[in-house]
């Protein structure tokens, strides 16, 4: 997967998903300060002001639903919100997350306090999201070590289960 994005398999540089909607303000500045560096290779799920000879990978719609997955799985880290599909995601691939606060979202609590353990995670300010000031973190959380438990993820194979039974009554 590394290969169909130029990403040559003795490429030491981490790679970094951002995974935000287009409409979340993301400073031009934290991706600079993320690749000038020469030390990650971002993907992003939006567009941005910058291509893949600058060291950012803009996802195609094709890309954003099917292949996600694989996306997730060729990451070291991702930044994103808190929100019920990337933290199974994340959890399930075992992929740290930087996240800000969601004040706008009422399972965020829940979802915080419920990852702690399962979730290799690290808050990231608002102010320092806005402003930019992204690089700090990913080194930050990509620095840290983190025991990552065994869960399954056999979740959707026992609700099929679950439905197909009502069908044999």
């Amino acid at each position: 997967m590394r290969l169909r994005f130029g990403i040559n398999a003795d490429n030491s540089k981490s790679v970094v998903l951002i995974a935000l909607r287009m409409n979340d303000v993301v400073p031009t500045q934290a991706i600079r300060g993320l690749v000038e560096n020469n030390e990650f290779i971002v993907i992003s799920t939006f567009a941005l002001p910058f291509n893949a000879k600058d060291g950012v990978h803009v996802l195609g719609p094709e890309w954003r639903s099917s292949q996600f997955p694989d996306i997730l799985a060729i990451s070291d880290l991702v930044i994103s919100k808190l929100g019920y599909g990337i933290v199974s995601e994340c959890i399930a691939a075992q992929k740290p997350l930087i996240y800000i606060p969601r004040v706008d979202f009422a399972e965020y609590e829940v979802l915080r306090n419920g990852s702690s353990g399962l979730l290799h995670s690290h808050l990231m300010p608002k102010d320092d999201f806005l402003e930019g000031k992204w690089y700090g973190h990913a080194k930050a959380c990509l620095s840290r070590s983190f025991d990552w438990q065994k869960v399954r993820t056999d979740g959707a194979d026992i609700a099929a289960g679950v439905i197909l039974s009502y069908g044999r009554r």
